[in-house]
């Protein structure tokens, strides 16, 4: 989210060029981020608990759900295991971690897995750890097909199927552990004033947009913690800057156009009772209402109320 990509990037700036000033509200920024961070857990949390009490449960009453891989039958897992084959596997690029190959440059705010390895790769090699970055040009929510579901709207998170299937990234070895997790960084634009070339210094900003310095680690509830103090430490960034979250670590992923027309809110129609239009009238003659415009401004208000209904 913009708020953590620009606000608190900018005071995390601030303090690592050593400013101690305070804010308009007498505090500094270390203090507004402890702050920040505080506040921030804590809705974040509330964020999670109404997906998971309130919204999700909303949904299922209507047939509309996200189904977990332990939710689905033996048909839904062969079907997933051929999307995975047929259309995840091509866009994959798993990233081992060892003294040759050092921890990747993640894009900000894309999803990640970590996966905890054992066992020797193809060239022998003992590998513990392996980063799979989530290919962006897939959907996050796969819709099953509607000969496995019956025609309802049952969906599948394209994190549960590289879950499941992960294993098959590596030949040869085992699995033990596969977590998601997601960066966020600075995305903020740093544009000198007295710049001559405006296109080609945002065309550098941009770039650099998808590579600033961290601001946020999420990952989900289950990641154990010697994992997600391994990606602190890689991401040089301090245990308040962690968010554990008890779903998937972008919730924009779940916005999705069902096309159920009985589902959606009413349109919002205005209108009055007839007889009380003479007190609206009554309105306009008051001083405050003798401008030409604001007279004209009210009788089309009252107009659009009484005459809504036809």
């Amino acid at each position: 989210m913009s708020f953590f990509e620009i606000r608190v990037a900018g005071i995390m700036q601030k303090l690592n060029i050593g400013d101690v000033s305070t804010s308009a509200h007498g505090m500094r920024p270390s203090e507004v981020l402890n702050e920040i961070s505080i506040i921030t857990h804590a809705a974040i949390s509330e964020q999670y608990r109404i997906l998971n009490e309130d919204i999700l449960p909303a949904l299922a009453l209507e047939d509309i759900r996200y189904l977990k891989r332990d939710e689905l039958n033996a048909e839904q897992s062969a079907w997933m295991k051929r999307y995975f084959t047929e259309q995840v596997v091509p866009v994959l690029t798993p990233i081992s971690i060892d003294p040759a190959h050092p921890f990747p440059r993640l894009v900000n705010k894309s999803l990640n897995f970590i996966a905890t390895l054992e066992g020797k790769d193809a060239f022998g090699r003992d590998i513990n750890l392996a980063i799979v970055p989530a290919p962006r040009s897939l959907p996050r929510v796969i819709r099953l097909p509607d000969e496995l579901t019956g025609g309802k709207e049952h969906h599948v998170m394209l994190s549960a199927i590289i879950h499941e299937h992960i294993g098959e990234l590596f030949p040869g070895m085992s699995v033990t552990g596969c977590h998601q997790f997601r960066l966020t960084r600075n995305a903020d634009l740093d544009l000198a004033d007295d710049v001559e070339d405006i296109a080609k210094a945002l065309e550098g900003e941009l770039e650099n947009r998808r590579f600033g310095d961290k601001v946020r680690l999420e990952v989900t509830t289950d990641c154990p913690t010697h994992i997600s103090e391994y990606l602190l430490n890689e991401f040089e960034l301090h245990d308040n800057q962690l968010y554990r979250v008890n779903g998937p670590v972008n919730l924009t992923r779940l916005l999705f156009d069902f096309n159920i027309p009985a589902l959606r809110y009413q349109h919002l129609l205005m209108s009055c009772q007839r007889h009380s239009a003479e007190k609206w009238i009554s309105q306009i003659n008051r001083p405050v209402c003798s401008l030409p415009c604001v007279k004209a401004m009210c009788w089309f208000i009252i107009f659009s109320c009484l005459f809504s209904d036809y």
